[in-house]
């Protein structure tokens, strides 16, 4: 096989190895430990990456009591994202917690809504989709 040759890796179920191969060739089939893997992606010198999380807050936490027409702010919490992160931010809501309605134009870290009967018991969602420079 060449230099630079594209590789797969492909688990092998209910083993702690992979096997690695190229599609476009006829050459033989290797196989790899997956702990040589790991260990090969991850040198023992580098510190674990911290973990990306999303925190969803609304200005209606804790209240025991919410009146028609007033203000809502739901705000997406970022914890561990690099200030040069590209995401895609979407504000979804549902009724019944199976069916999520995307909301037009809620592209933001923060939504802001008024309260009516029609959206009082809705259950509401933020998605945050990392984009890679690739998809630009």
């Amino acid at each position: 096989m060449e230099a630079g040759a594209e590789l797969w890796v492909k688990l092998i179920d209910d083993e702690a190895r992979a096997m690695i191969y190229n599609e476009d060739s006829d050459g033989d089939i290797r196989y790899i430990s997956l702990v040589d893997i790991i260990a090969t992606m991850k040198p023992d010198e580098i510190e674990e990456l911290p973990t990306r999380s999303l925190e969803l807050i609304s200005t209606l936490d804790g209240l025991e009591l919410v009146y028609y027409g007033t203000e809502a702010t739901l705000t997406g919490m970022l914890t561990n994202f690099n200030e040069d992160d590209k995401f895609e931010v979407k504000w979804q809501y549902s009724k019944d917690g199976e069916e999520f309605i995307d909301i037009d134009g809620a592209h933001e870290l923060e939504y802001k809504y008024v309260v009516t009967e029609e959206n009082l018991n809705n259950i509401w969602k933020i998605t945050i989709t990392l984009l890679s420079d690739k998809q630009e």
